[in-house]
């Protein structure tokens, strides 16, 4: 059964989405800033979904981290070279 608050976190990303997909810009309650790329220190800015919305900067930047050195062995296992 869903609640109320369900509702409520679902209308506000139905908005988000909605934006997106129509203007190429998420827009609502928390502004979602575009990522900044940069030689020293890129900022990853993530829009964080929840009850509460926020904008989240370098979100699991570590464990990404992780992933994209991992990357490489894991294309070629499951290529099968």
């Amino acid at each position: 059964m869903f609640t109320d608050n369900d509702r409520a976190v679902s209308v506000k990303v139905v908005n988000y989405w909605f934006s997106f997909a129509n203007t190429g810009t998420p827009s609502g309650s928390v502004a979602w800033t575009q990522n900044e790329a940069g030689a020293l220190a890129p900022k990853d800015n993530t829009l964080k979904l929840d009850e509460e919305i926020t904008l989240e900067r370098n979100f699991r930047r570590a464990r990404l981290d992780r992933f994209i050195l991992l990357y490489p062995i894991l294309e070629s296992v499951l290529s099968g070279a």
